[in-house]
């Protein structure tokens, strides 16, 4: 099947303000780019995706999920009226899960499902939540049996059918599809992402001159549960720096869970009042323009289990700025060059980190090697082409194998 005859409907658990469901579109964008259709089915805001300002967006049809039953009351038709060739499940969890299969039922087309994280971790709930928060959390996870779009984490129940009836598997990094394939039995394919065009890029709120004695720091990315030890190793380390008597600045853009507050969390970490700059969630485009306004991009994190399967989506942006990045070794770290196509740390440690900044800012050479490397690793492991198309050999050759 050339790209041409594509037709690819792509669900997503979430809206385009999700990173996970800005990979999608970038698929999307590059199936129609050529000559293929695309259509996205989406829980949550239709605007959200002419609000990250990406380009092509009216060329890709977009498919809004009812919130209860899952089903809004055009989907089947709209579905139908499509003629998917191929159904691309960005996950294997509850609501997505259970859109697949009522696409699959309808259309017989074959289900393709992509991992992009530990999911049986996150299956677990935290020991850290309070017993009323466990209880609501395993009251959903029972009730996602019959109204899967209540629960967002995946289940025995999405996992079991994912293994049994999708077509194939594929998974962001290295270590992630072995673990895949380890536990389900499946062979599980490696495909690198997609990045996401923008229409145009924005302007950040404020302009670094040039020869400030700050150092700025960047982070665009959430903070969930998951995401919050790493977040405060940075936060930890910029306290540590400051102890140090280096003058040191965040600048942090994306969105907080709503029982965070970044100003407490700064305060618990040490960090000296007003020198985290919090921005909030930001299009795409704006959060874009961060990055060639900041001293180092830093994606934090500990050699956890969470972080040795994921390849955090903001590392495509970053390496590709040529702002110098730091970030941890294990995960899609494994594909990267340390001091070369960015700086990476290995113990989770905020003064391992801290000393990383201090590092890469004070050694010149260091930082012209990587802003030069960071780059062509961007190059190197996120052709939008190459990745595509390898995206569309996966789905080509493993729908001639017949129905699971």
């Amino acid at each position: 099947m050339t790209p041409s005859e594509q037709r690819l409907l792509i669900v997503c658990a979430a809206d385009f303000a999700a990173p996970s469901e800005q990979q999608a579109f970038a698929i999307a964008q590059w199936v129609v780019a050529n000559g293929g259709r695309a259509m996205i089915s989406i829980r949550g805001e239709t605007a959200s995706l002419n609000a990250q300002g990406f380009a092509d967006a009216e060329h890709i049809e977009i498919l809004p999920r009812g919130r209860l039953r899952g089903r809004a009351p055009d989907e089947y038709s709209r579905v139908c009226a499509f003629r998917p060739t191929a159904i691309y499940a960005f996950c294997p969890r509850p609501p997505v899960v259970a859109a697949a299969r009522r696409y699959k039922a309808v259309t017989g087309a074959p289900v393709f499902v992509h991992f992009e994280d530990n999911e049986w971790g996150l299956a677990v709930l935290p020991r850290t939540h309070s017993a009323s928060r466990r209880a609501a959390w395993t009251l959903l996870r029972a009730a996602s049996s019959f109204l899967p779009e209540v629960y967002p984490r995946p289940t025995d129940a999405s996992l079991t059918w994912v293994v049994a009836h999708a077509q194939a598997l594929d998974a962001l990094t290295p270590a992630l599809a072995r673990e895949v394939t380890s536990r389900h039995e499946r062979d599980c394919q490696m495909l690198l992402p997609v990045t996401a065009r923008v229409a145009s890029m924005g302007t950040t709120q404020e302009q670094r001159s040039s020869d400030s004695d700050t150092t700025v720091l960047g982070f665009t990315g959430a903070v969930f549960g998951p995401h919050l030890p790493d977040y405060e190793i940075l936060l930890k380390a910029i306290a540590e720096l400051q102890h140090r008597g280096q003058r040191i600045k965040l600048v942090h853009a994306g969105r907080l869970a709503r029982r965070f507050d970044p100003a407490r969390l700064a305060a618990d970490a040490g960090v000296a009042p007003g020198t985290v700059d919090y921005r909030g969630q930001l299009p795409v485009r704006d959060a874009r323009a961060i990055l060639n306004d900041v001293d180092v991009l830093v994606q934090p994190g500990a050699p956890s289990e969470f972080n040795r399967l994921r390849l955090p989506s903001k590392l495509q942006t970053y390496l590709a700025s040529g702002t110098p990045v730091i970030t941890f070794a294990v995960g899609f770290g494994e594909l990267l060059e340390h001091r070369v196509d960015a700086f990476l740390t290995r113990s989770g440690s905020p003064r391992e980190l801290a000393d990383a900044i201090t590092t890469v800012v004070s050694d010149r050479d260091l930082n012209s090697c990587l802003a030069v490397g960071g780059p062509e690793a961007a190059r190197r492991l996120f052709d939008t082409e190459r990745n595509a198309t390898q995206l569309m050999r996966h789905l080509e050759e493993n729908g001639e194998t017949g129905e699971r």
